[in-house]
């Protein structure tokens, strides 16, 4: 039987992990429907900026969305610890 790749995460290993630049900004990265990595950026205001610049449309899912949700309340709460110490 042959052995099944999951093209996902071979292409984007850092998939969906929150990572934290030497800014302090908490960053992580999603793939959108049609396999293309978007970076994303959290700034503690609830809120999550999507950097598109190299696509002219990018395509999300219900679970990207869902996908985004999470990963925002992770890095609210990422930053909240990190803040509230």
């Amino acid at each position: 039987m042959p052995k099944t790749i999951n093209i996902e995460k071979a292409m984007y290993p850092q998939k969906e992990k929150l990572k934290t630049d030497k800014e302090g900004t908490i960053r992580s990265l999603i793939v959108d429907a049609e396999l293309d990595g978007i970076e994303c950026t959290f700034n503690y205001d609830g809120c999550v900026q999507l950097n598109t610049d190299a696509y002219s449309y990018i395509t999300l899912s219900i679970d990207d969305l869902y996908t985004l949700i999470d990963l925002t309340e992770r890095a609210e709460r990422k930053y909240a610890k990190k803040y509230n110490q």
